[in-house]
């Protein structure tokens, strides 16, 4: 059987950035680890609502597994059914019906936005 699907909430040039993230303190660090969840959420419920319906079990593999944390500010949404990708893409058979790559499109401006607002909370709080 196929892995699932994983699709990570992290900023681009996660590993250069790692540095500074690792330096916040814990406070800053979970305010900005609630931000990633909530917005890993709303990338989930977006998935969802694009899935197609036909008996609802895509939809409900639809979850987010790993939350971001103080230490480490990444959260997963994953697909668990492997068909996934097929209706993504389309088979021979199976004319492709995109919901993958648009609800990620959907979600990426609105998610860097609420992620950088809120390193940059977490940054004056620490100068103040």
């Amino acid at each position: 059987m196929a892995s699932p699907i994983q699709l990570n909430m992290t900023s681009t040039r996660w590993k250069e950035r790692a540095k500074f993230f690792r330096q916040l303190p814990r406070e800053a660090a979970k305010e900005i680890a609630v931000t990633i969840n909530d917005s890993a959420k709303a990338l989930r419920t977006e998935l969802r609502s694009r899935a197609p319906r036909k008996t609802g079990a895509l939809r409900k593999s639809i979850r987010v597994v790993r939350r971001a944390s103080a230490r480490r500010l990444r959260a997963i949404v994953k697909i668990g059914k492997f068909y996934a990708l097929m209706i993504e893409y389309g088979t021979r058979l199976l004319s492709a019906r995109p919901f993958i790559r648009p609800s990620q499109e959907m979600r990426r401006e609105p998610h860097r936005r609420v992620v950088k607002s809120a390193v940059n909370r977490a940054i004056h709080a620490i100068r103040i």
